[in-house]
């Protein structure tokens, strides 16, 4: 017998997710001065949601584009990142 081919249905799982993490909005940003480092910081939550049932993706990595942080969400779909710097992102 042929082993099944595994990797369609990994790929498409990734493609899937990737389309469901770049079309989701953040939740709330929060900005504030850092009294260190005189940089304007900000701190972003947002929710992961499955796009085609809407239900929240629980364990899914959000990153944000060229640094080296990430969050894993929670049971409701939720992650946080704080003290980053403000302006805009790309996760």
């Amino acid at each position: 017998m042929k082993p099944k081919n595994r990797r369609l249905p990994i790929a498409l799982l990734t493609a899937c997710f990737v389309l469901a993490l770049a079309s989701i909005p953040a939740r709330s940003a929060d900005s504030s001065v850092s009294a260190a480092t005189g940089v304007a910081q900000a701190t972003l939550t947002g929710v992961v949601t499955n796009s085609a049932t809407g239900r929240p993706l629980t364990g899914a990595r959000v990153e944000i584009e060229g640094q080296s942080r990430a969050d894993i969400t929670n049971s409701e779909g939720e992650y946080h990142f704080a003290n980053i710097p403000s302006g805009n992102i790309t996760l």
